[in-house]
């Protein structure tokens, strides 16, 4: 069965986004109030056109009256909702992050290293507990056996 990336709750979650006319400062104001590391920068028809972050921030010398586009990056990374997870791996960690997008181009959410990692826990979780029971049934019969308690079948 294929793992689409639109199965991750982060891919299908409602963003704070700004757009480029909006003012630097609302940037500043969404990532502190939602302790985010990076913002989507939508145009005027809502579709995806870059990404702000707190290194773009941190990097510009801008006046208070700045704008979001005088420090947005425009090359993101984006995937859509119905494409196999595993080809966002290398963007996350690469880039920190993808964006995603439903099959019409809107923005449908992001994923970041934290939900994969969330994502391949739950997954992994189930067999590392068998092959944890495994090897304490493994030492268990072979203490039994050292000691001559175990039975033999």
């Amino acid at each position: 069965m294929l793992v689409t990336v639109g199965r991750l709750p982060s891919a299908r979650s409602e963003l704070k986004i700004v757009r480029f006319t909006d003012p630097l400062s609302r940037a500043v104001e969404l990532l502190s109030e939602n302790a985010y590391d990076q913002l989507p920068v939508l145009d005027g028809d809502g579709h995806l056109r870059g990404s702000i972050t707190w290194r773009e921030i941190g990097a510009t010398n801008r006046p208070a009256t700045a704008l979001v586009e005088d420090a947005a990056v425009l090359k993101v990374r984006s995937i859509r909702t119905d494409e196999p997870m595993v080809d966002c791996l290398a963007d996350v960690a690469d880039h920190g992050c993808v964006f995603v997008l439903n099959p019409d181009g809107s923005l449908s959410g992001i994923v970041t290293g934290h939900d994969l990692a969330h994502r391949f826990e739950q997954e992994l979780r189930p067999y590392a507990l068998i092959q944890e029971l495994e090897l304490r049934l493994r030492r268990a019969l072979k203490k039994g056996s050292d000691t001559g308690e175990g039975n033999s079948w």
